[in-house]
């Protein structure tokens, strides 16, 4: 349990407590510490790690889709994204801000993005 601060009508703010592993947990707010909402909200704690990438060559078309490999993934729906960070050669351009983009969940240690051309 932690403590939050009411800072408007409709919104509380509270420190999201350490957690040892990525999952999704519910949520219960009390005002009295003894009546808790039971409205089944959920926290994702996201700690992902990318172990490998594949494939390793992408199409200049933009047509590849890359799974990435790892741990710590959680089903966040369109939460779920990826961003492509630094490009050593070519030219690269990407259809969204920041090269963000909805990536897709496949399992807990599986996502897959679509490419840019």
């Amino acid at each position: 349990m932690v403590k939050g601060d009411k800072v408007g009508d409709d919104r509380i703010r509270a420190l999201v407590p350490k957690y040892t592993k990525p999952d999704v947990l519910p949520v219960e707010v009390t005002f009295n510490g003894q009546d808790f909402t039971h409205d089944n909200l959920t926290y994702g704690f996201f700690d992902p790690y990318v172990l490998d990438v594949k494939p390793r060559l992408i199409s200049t078309k933009g047509t590849t889709r890359v799974r990435l490999y790892g741990f710590g993934f959680v089903n966040a729906g369109s939460e779920l994204k990826t961003k492509i960070q630094h490009v050593t050669r070519g030219q690269f351009n990407c259809g969204s801000p920041n090269c963000v983009e909805i990536a897709e969940y496949i399992d807990k240690s599986t996502i897959e993005s679509p490419t840019y051309p």
